[in-house]
């Protein structure tokens, strides 16, 4: 997978406190999707980009997810990660009290939502455990590795269909050149291709 040693990086990095390690793990996902929208749309560089790079006109990380969703459209179970993901980063990025997954917890009533979502999608965690943060940055960390495969997913299939537009567009020159080579042997092939064309126009007026 694209990405491993940043993933590697985020493992690494388990030990860092709550919040730290929640923005740690959104600039990562943020990238990835400043990256994927890049190839969508034939951006060289996207970190020169004035929308997608790091410069002050930039569009937002939410904004940067509904776009990819625009533009190839993502089933509703990753929409629903997103927006999981998503919705706990603005809460440690935004509120100064949501410092620990504990103070999520107590802070944020829609917090009992996310973690039940976390504890559907990752259910072979240790949710049980006294350690709150642990399995909390754990997850989200899962979470994290699941959208950013997400990501190469769209990637990987945009370049398929590129490829696969550009081999029936070759396909199609071959068969009007067979075509015409056929038709230019015999009598009256001219006047067939000529009606052939003239059809086609019409089709395409």
């Amino acid at each position: 997978m694209e990405n491993t040693p940043i993933a590697k990086s985020l493992i690494e990095s388990l030990e860092k406190d709550s919040r730290s390690y929640i923005i740690k793990c959104s600039v990562f996902i943020e990238e990835r999707a400043s990256e994927t929208i890049g190839k969508l749309l034939n951006i060289d560089d996207w970190k020169k980009s004035e929308t997608l790079g790091y410069g002050s006109s930039n569009i937002g990380f939410d904004n940067k997810i509904k776009l990819i969703q625009d533009i190839k459209g993502v089933d509703k179970s990753t929409r629903v990660k997103f927006q999981c993901f998503m919705a706990i980063r603005n809460k440690f990025a935004h509120i100064s009290e949501v410092d620990s997954f504990k103070n999520y917890l107590i802070v944020i009533k829609s917090s009992k939502d996310r973690k039940n979502e976390l504890k559907k999608w990752f259910p072979n965690l240790k949710w049980e455990t006294d350690d709150i943060e642990e399995v909390f940055k754990f997850a989200y960390l899962c979470l994290a590795l699941e959208l950013n495969r997400e990501l190469f997913k769209i990637e990987i299939i945009h370049q398929a269909q590129i490829g696969t537009e550009k081999g029936m567009k070759v396909v199609y020159q071959k068969f009007i050149n067979e075509t015409k080579s056929i038709l230019q042997e015999l009598n009256n092939g001219n006047e067939i291709l000529e009606r052939i064309m003239e059809n086609v126009k019409k089709q395409n007026n």
